[in-house]
């Protein structure tokens, strides 16, 4: 949305994290939103008062059930985006971290739906 006043777009700061195990790396279908349908890693819009790792742990732990540890994340790169979303001009600085670390096992949330529905599938193969 741009500013009335200034007419500057919408910020929104953001995370991904790659999840990594055994050569796979965690995927699951995104329900709805930016990106609704496709397959996605873990992600999401920093809240207000969070760092951007802890935004990143939360998002974790909200998309796919998974306990990762902030220090466990490892900063990949920072990727500027600008994008339109429902008509409305969005610049966001995207954040995107790794981690082989984490406690659980990936379950269906509000957000994601498994490839295929099935919650023991989630990884898929892409070399790294």
């Amino acid at each position: 949305m741009y500013n009335k006043n200034t007419m500057k777009p919408e910020f929104r700061l953001a995370a991904v994290c790659n999840i990594r195990r055994d050569g796979e790396i965690l995927l699951a279908r995104k329900k709805g939103g930016f990106g609704a349908g496709k397959l996605v890693p873990p992600s999401g819009k920093i809240e207000q008062g969070e760092t951007i790792k802890s935004g990143a742990v939360r998002e974790i732990l909200e998309e796919t059930k998974l306990k990762v540890k902030e220090s466990d994340l490892r900063k990949l790169a920072i990727i500027n985006l600008t994008y339109f979303f429902k008509g409305t001009k969005v610049k966001s600085p995207v954040h995107i971290f790794e981690t082989d670390k984490f406690e659980g096992i990936p379950q269906e949330t509000e957000d994601l739906i498994c490839h295929n529905g099935i919650t023991s599938n989630v990884y898929h193969t892409m070399k790294y």
